[in-house]
């Protein structure tokens, strides 16, 4: 079969697309035909070499977490899913989905409903989840908050805006042009503030009447964690889940000492402390998502589709940062 792998860090051309060997499904395992596959920044960081070593996987490796597909096999245990069922498959680093075909543990192999597309589903596992669990368990973000998301058009953001939108709650998107604003604006925020050309602390202090934000979502991180720590609310809570601009900058005695009188948190996020802790949540929740894709209360948004082969220029897009929504590889 074909895939993808990388064998170094780099730019665009370490991804190479190769020959490597089908893989076969044990008794715990399900053998999935790739057909959608989701494209993360955390994919480019590990092609870059830019993750902490810690998480870095170890090379060759074929890079990707999230796909969607058809079951092909089954291992003689698999009792939920048979050849032929939609699925979708999440995975940690090292398994790799930039493949045809991918062997999965069946408890992570979740079956897809007949009436979502499984492009549409190929978004949920990582960007929709993500957004859930840090909006409902980290965040616990109630009805009648104020909620900052930045960035707020790309995945992980468009997912927030509309799952923050049931909830009730006022939501404001930072975004880098007025093309953005406009279409964060249609998935469901109140108000987009374009960093490049407004001043962010003014803007949201003006919007919140002098409050500020309750929970800021934050994937860009550098610089950014101060600015946010000076414009969240008393007992406000900063969730870091990125670093778009590099790990974050400023010391935690300086926001003490600043921000002290205002009770504030800052807190860092992996979907992987809820997927190796308490997986049977991340399975609740995943369903429940698929249930608000099939009747139409969230709606994926797909920017761009590449072909397997083509996931140089994928990741090149990704990088060039503008990308409303999610980017996608097929077969």
């Amino acid at each position: 079969m074909k895939a993808i792998q990388i064998r170094q860090t780099g730019s665009y051309s370490v991804l190479t697309y190769e020959d490597v060997p089908l893989p076969s499904p044990k008794s715990n395992e399900v053998l999935i035909r790739v057909k959608f596959i989701g494209v993360n920044f955390v994919d480019s960081l590990i092609r870059s070499g830019s993750l902490p070593p810690i998480v870095m996987p170890e090379f060759p490796m074929i890079p990707g977490v999230e796909c969607s597909g058809i079951v092909e096999a089954t291992g003689s245990d698999v009792e939920h899913v048979k050849p032929g069922d939609p699925v979708v498959f999440f995975g940690k680093q090292g398994v790799g989905c930039y493949t045809e075909y991918v062997v999965g543990e069946a408890a992570h192999v979740t079956p897809v409903p007949s009436q979502v597309p499984l492009d549409e589903a190929a978004v949920l596992p990582v960007n929709y989840f993500t957004a859930s669990d840090m909006l409902h368990h980290i965040g616990a973000v109630k009805r009648g908050q104020t909620i900052l998301v930045h960035p707020a058009a790309g995945g992980v953001g468009t997912a927030l805006i509309q799952l923050a939108k049931l909830t009730g709650v006022r939501i404001i998107g930072l975004v880098g042009s007025d093309e953005k604003k406009a279409y964060i604006k249609q998935q469901g925020a109140n108000y987009g503030i374009n960093y490049k050309t407004e001043n962010v602390v003014e803007r949201i202090m003006e919007i919140t009447n002098g409050e500020g934000v309750h929970v800021s979502f934050n994937a860009t991180s550098g610089q950014t964690i101060m600015r946010d720590a000076e414009i969240l609310a008393t007992f406000g809570q900063i969730i870091v889940f990125g670093t778009l601009n590099g790990l974050p900058a400023g010391a935690l005695e300086e926001i003490y000492s600043r921000f002290i009188t205002k009770s504030i948190a800052v807190r860092v996020y992996s979907v992987y402390s809820q997927y190796d802790q308490n997986y049977d949540q991340y399975d609740q929740a995943l369903k429940q998502l698929f249930h608000y894709l099939a009747d139409g209360l969230i709606k994926p948004q797909i920017y761009q589709t590449f072909h397997l082969s083509e996931s140089p220029a994928a990741h090149r897009s990704l990088d060039q940062g503008k990308a409303k929504g999610k980017i996608l590889l097929h077969l």
